[in-house]
């Protein structure tokens, strides 16, 4: 398990479903997991119903964030064919943007932000028993 203090905790601009522009911060206080996807990604995909059985069992303990690294079209046709009902957000830097503080290497990578904001797990790939640990706390 890795941390990063709170003040190295990245706060770029993201572009929620209206075009208006969303920070991280908004979300101190609050355990947040960030979901780093694209469309053309399998396991990204395959992700998502474990997201959404996630955000229903989890109510307000944890917020979802998803961020797409796909540009803006790719973006919307993936919410039309895979809608989310948590944060759905696009990083309009793309894969050269945000993911990269994380250290990612791959995707999804999915980066679990405690409610002081320190970074306290990274997963980068599709792992279903990783994921309900976040919200069994197993």
């Amino acid at each position: 398990m890795r941390q990063w203090a709170v003040d190295t905790l990245p706060d770029y601009p993201y572009a929620d479903r209206s075009g208006r522009e969303r920070r991280l911060s908004e979300f101190l206080g609050k355990t947040v997991l960030l979901d780093f996807w694209s469309l053309g990604c399998g396991p990204c995909i395959k992700s998502m119903p474990v997201l959404k059985q996630l955000h229903e069992k989890a109510g307000d303990r944890l917020e979802i964030v998803s961020i797409s690294l796909d540009k803006d079209a790719v973006w919307q046709r993936g919410h039309e064919e895979h809608p989310v009902t948590w944060a759905d957000w696009r990083d309009p830097s793309g894969s050269s943007g945000s993911i990269r503080s994380f250290k990612s290497r791959g995707i999804p990578t999915f980066v679990l932000i405690s409610p002081q904001g320190v970074v306290v797990d990274i997963q980068v790939g599709f792992s279903e028993d990783w994921l309900l640990k976040v919200v069994d706390g197993r």
